[in-house]
């Protein structure tokens, strides 16, 4: 056992067998002992019984602080100046009822406002996102706001691009669900990396294979927990069923577990409850360059900055609008953090707010002095 470890009990065990003032006699006793003994000693030397009594004093100090000394050594003095401290303030509080009540209300005004609102500001500003590496996850803008692209600009992005793991296309989708009832879903369309990209895994089943992103066998699906257990029981056995929405045949192939939220999806649209692969057509005429209906969400490559993104896709899209001069009319897309864009337009009066109720809390500590 080292030193400082012995030490550290041996206070504690003093502290906590309350042998610290309670001996100050017993320490009182050993001191007086130590003094006469070094007095007998001075005599022996050749001095005086009043010189050799002046030196053993000086020698062994004044008793009262030494005895201070002796049980500082012993205890822990912060924690018995904090209960000292305590016990004062209780006997003050029982002492002035309506000093308390006033005391107590203006410091619980104070300290829950803060509370509330830096609980929101935890969970707008600070917090990371739910899912692994999320601060390289990126949403498009343009002009600072969300915007879309068409399918061929996506593609040629993602297959050219060297600064992204990943970059998938999302679309919004809203089928219409016929079971015993109708019910009209909130859903996405989504690359069939998607799930991938965010790093998520469901908790039954599982997503989509590349050959599903296909517009003939697109006709999969992933359901939230929430629907599972809303609309199928929380039946494990609904992976491989098929159900009817908008008059088509869909194969349930996975469910999500309960804590994961599509972040993406409450950017751009409603929160999702159920996913199916995206399956575009890249040979029909909506798949153009000017047909801008879908949106793009991307994982930048370990040690890739922000800045060395926006100028790879700056760069891009200034190729691509050489190559078809008429199908772009200055088309911009500026990749900005998941976090920012969810935050956006939150950040400014929240860091407002929540300096304005620290202010608030200051006030009630200087009133609570005042009083």
């Amino acid at each position: 056992m080292t030193g400082r470890l012995r030490e550290g009990l041996l206070r504690l065990a003093a502290f906590v067998t309350r042998r610290t003032r309670a001996d100050d006699g017993d320490v009182a006793e050993e001191l007086r002992f130590h003094r006469d003994m070094l007095e007998a000693d001075l005599r022996r030397r050749g001095l005086d019984a009043a010189e050799a009594r002046r030196q053993a004093a000086l020698a062994l100090g004044p008793p009262a602080q030494t005895i201070e000394r002796y049980a500082d050594q012993r205890s822990l003095p912060l924690l018995e100046s904090f209960l000292q401290d305590a016990r004062y303030a209780v006997r003050t509080f029982r002492r002035a009822p309506a000093f308390t009540l006033a005391a107590l209300l203006t410091l619980a005004i104070g300290i829950g406002g803060t509370t509330a609102i830096f609980s929101v500001v935890n969970a707008v500003l600070l917090r990371p996102l739910p899912y692994p590496s999320g601060d390289r996850l990126v949403v498009f803008t343009e002009g600072g706001r969300g915007t879309t692209t068409g399918w061929a600009t996506f593609a040629d992005i993602r297959d050219r691009s060297r600064v992204f793991d990943r970059l998938s296309a999302v679309r919004s989708w809203q089928p219409t669900l016929v079971t015993t009832e109708a019910e009209r879903l909130s859903g996405m369309r989504v690359s069939a990396d998607y799930f991938t990209l965010l790093g998520a895994q469901p908790a039954l089943g599982r997503t989509f294979r590349p050959d599903e992103d296909h517009p003939e066998r697109y006709r999969v699906i992933v359901l939230s927990d929430a629907l599972w257990r809303r609309r199928f029981n929380a039946e494990p056995g609904v992976i491989g069923q098929r159900i009817a929405m908008n008059d088509q045949s869909f194969e349930i192939i996975g469910v999500m577990p309960p804590g994961f939220t599509d972040l993406v999806a409450g950017q751009f649209h409603q929160p999702a409850e159920i996913w199916a692969a995206l399956g575009y057509d890249a040979s029909l005429s909506y798949a153009c360059r000017t047909c801008r209906h879908i949106r793009m969400v991307g994982r930048l490559r370990p040690g890739v900055t922000l800045a060395q993104a926006s100028d790879d896709v700056s760069g891009l899209l200034a190729a691509l609008q050489r190559e078809y001069p008429t199908q772009y009319a200055g088309e911009t897309q500026t990749p900005v953090p998941l976090a920012d864009a969810l935050s956006a337009g939150t950040r400014e009066p929240l860091l407002v707010l929540m300096a304005a109720v620290a202010f608030v809390l200051l006030i009630a500590c200087a009133n609570v002095a005042n009083l």
